[in-house]
């Protein structure tokens, strides 16, 4: 079996799952059960800059909701 933890989103951190798979060895090994594989894969490098894109989103959503405002404000007139 294959085990494979993608993780980056919210933590930074390159081992954050090395002791799920220390937990998970612990109760095979427990159980008699064969080992899995593990493989892991951090992606919370790969998006740099990211300050700036939630910058640009809420900017986005800022000008939408102004152009929204305008245009209620304009039906109701």
């Amino acid at each position: 079996m294959l085990i494979y933890f993608i993780h980056g989103v919210a933590i930074r951190d390159t081992n954050y799952a090395k002791d799920l798979i220390k937990l998970i060895q612990e109760r095979c090994k427990l159980l008699n059960q064969e080992l899995p594989h593990f493989h892991t894969g951090f992606w919370g490098d790969v998006l740099k800059g990211t300050d700036n894109l939630w910058r640009d989103i809420d900017q986005e959503l800022h000008n939408q909701k102004q152009r929204d405002r305008k245009e209620t404000d304009r039906f109701l007139d």
